[in-house]
């Protein structure tokens, strides 16, 4: 048995690291079914050997574990803003709707739907992001080169993630 050696550089927050030896072995039992899952998958992408699928496969799964949370997160803290700002507009036609400047109340409901709107779309872009790293992964040539495309598109989500949370954060101030 042959030892490869493979350049890995942060890849999941310090789960691989760069020119690791792959000299742990892993046993576990699957049924012929998904080892025929996993070879089809394989061979459809030109992998070497069943060891590097299944270690592609993980990195697939583990990336989009990481980003799916941070996304979801993003998602909650949008609700959140979004049903505060709700509480602020009862809150305010419920002391003294008589008393209210109709034309205020018109802008601070626009307000808060365009926040909506704008948070949403936010999401929507940050979720079809989500699978740059994954695609980068499944479609490389070499570990090497899934390695590095994955960072490459993982620093593109953590950075629209940062701006996601930014705003979301911008929005709770009003």
């Amino acid at each position: 048995m042959s030892t490869v050696f493979v350049k890995f550089t942060n890849f999941a927050q310090g789960l691989i690291v760069a020119d690791e030896l792959k000299d742990q072995r892993v046993v576990t039992m699957m049924s012929p079914s998904e080892l025929d899952l996993i070879d089809e998958w394989m061979f459809k992408l030109r992998i070497r050997s069943r060891g590097e699928a299944i270690r592609r496969l993980c990195q697939i799964g583990i990336r989009a574990d990481e980003n799916v949370r941070s996304v979801w997160k993003l998602s909650e803290k949008a609700f959140t803003n979004r049903a505060d700002d709700a509480k602020v507009m009862v809150a305010l036609l419920g002391e003294d709707p008589d008393g209210l400047d109709v034309e205020d109340v018109r802008l601070l409901a626009a307000d808060i739907i365009k926040s909506a709107m704008d948070d949403q779309m936010a999401l929507n872009e940050a979720i079809m992001h989500l699978s740059e790293p994954i695609v980068a992964i499944r479609n490389a040539k070499s570990a090497d080169v899934a390695i590095a495309d994955a960072e490459k598109a993982t620093e593109r989500l953590t950075k629209m993630i940062a701006e996601l949370k930014a705003k979301a954060n911008k929005g709770k101030k009003r």
